[in-house]
């Protein structure tokens, strides 16, 4: 019983010592932070990557200066002593590193203290900026103009046509000697298949020396209308174009024009609202059946043109020779007669014939055809015949033949009017 009373002694010091450990640390704590918040102390705190930014710079413009790399200064890391409140809110926001240029005065490297500040109100030292100092290069100031281009990529749209980008033709930059006087050229970027109908381009410039090789170079916007239109096929209405359709050339007349569509562009909202464009006008005066053809020219509305790159727009152009109807008398010719004598009859007119010849029976004949050649007919150009071939001794009923000459009888129809029929007795 003795042995076990000690046994349980033991224990119950071990437990006793624990927690007079943890009590230990607890009140350590407690003490810390008590004599942190009572005294404040200051920490060391280092702040990295801190941009280095140049001030007098206009004072070096002055000069005729400017700094080479005026948006490449480095950064610094800067040390501060920061009172342990204070110590989590200050960060490299509220830190700023600069060089002041403004007492340099000739073009060269050049080393320059770098100043640090701190905006804020904390319990903050004096901060140390680690490097203290860089080295600058300074070079001359130039001016030089330079000329500009587009330099396009990707393609427009279905439906689009960019047809006369307008931007400037050159640009003045100002900037370093170093820099400037290797740049030949600049150029826009534009990426075709990002634009739509009316589109303006605003970007920074890109610049090259004779070789195309890139140079750096302070940023410098333009901005280049592009003039994206819309592009429609509409009718060309050239029926409006025609003028003085009664004035062409005498026995002609003028029949038909036709021209098909065209492509026109424009802007959208002007765009929807055309469906059909006429030419200019299209004059006929003296024009014959060999004027067919003929290349149209378009008076557009102020914003509408014509999609270059098509085929000349021509109009299909008809004027025929005028025709006319007009009665001829001519007497009948009989022809093919192998008998003794014979009688012929129409109406009440009967003739009697004894050989082939022109019988003294009135013929009435319709022609029709090309005035020109009408009036250009004579009497030997056209006949009225009754032939009597093969016929034998008896009374016949024949109707007689209108010809007509070769040099009309392509392009003249003839109709006999009367008589239609004769009536024809031949004796042996």
């Amino acid at each position: 019983m003795k042995k076990n009373k000690v046994r349980r002694s033991a224990g119950s010091y071990f437990t006793n010592n624990l927690t007079l450990k943890l009590l230990s640390v607890v009140f350590a704590i407690i003490l810390w932070s008590f004599t942190i918040t009572r005294t404040n102390p200051h920490r060391t705190k280092r702040i990295s990557d801190i941009p280095i930014t140049a001030v007098g710079l206009a004072s070096l413009e002055e000069s005729g200066l400017t700094l080479r790399d005026v948006d490449d200064l480095g950064n610094i890391q800067v040390k501060v002593s920061v009172a342990h409140s204070d110590f989590k809110l200050i960060d490299k926001n509220y830190i700023s590193a600069t060089v002041d240029l403004s007492k340099i005065t000739s073009a060269g490297t050049v080393t320059v203290p770098v100043m640090v500040s701190v905006n804020s109100t904390a319990d903050i030292g004096t901060p140390v900026a680690n490097p203290s100092s860089i080295s600058v290069t300074v070079d001359e100031l130039v001016t030089k103009s330079v000329p500009v281009s587009l330099h396009e990529s990707g393609t427009l749209k279905d439906g689009l046509i960019s047809l006369s980008p307008s931007y400037p033709e050159t640009v003045e930059i100002s900037g370093s000697s170093y820099y400037v006087e290797k740049i030949a050229k600049a150029f826009l970027d534009v990426d075709l298949s990002s634009l739509n109908d009316g589109d303006k381009v605003t970007g920074a410039l890109r610049f090259t020396d004779e070789k195309n090789n890139a140079i750096k170079f302070t940023s410098k916007y333009i901005t280049a209308d592009m003039d994206v239109r819309t592009i429609k096929e509409v009718k060309i209405n050239a029926e409006n174009a025609i003028v003085n359709a009664d004035r062409v050339a005498a026995g002609y007349q003028f029949e038909s024009v036709s021209a098909g569509k065209i492509r026109i562009c424009a802007h959208k909202i002007l765009l929807d609202s055309i469906e059909e464009i006429s030419p200019t006008a299209i004059d006929l005066t003296d024009k014959d059946s060999s004027f067919t053809n003929c290349a149209l020219d378009f008076d557009l509305p102020e914003g509408v043109s014509i999609v270059p790159g098509q085929s000349t727009a021509e109009a299909e152009i008809k004027i025929n020779e005028a025709t006319s109807s007009v009665t001829v008398k001519r007497h009948i010719t009989v022809s093919g007669f192998d008998g003794t004598s014979a009688s012929i009859t129409a109406g009440k007119t009967t003739r009697r014939i004894t050989a082939d010849g022109v019988v003294a029976i009135e013929a009435t004949v319709e022609l029709s055809g090309p005035v020109p050649l009408l009036n250009a007919i004579g009497d030997a150009d056209v006949m009225v015949r009754l032939s009597l071939s093969g016929k034998g001794a008896g009374t016949y009923e024949l109707e007689p033949t209108v010809i007509l000459s070769s040099a009309y009888a392509s392009r003249i129809t003839a109709k006999l009017i009367s008589p239609a029929q004769v009536s024809v007795t031949i004796r042996k």
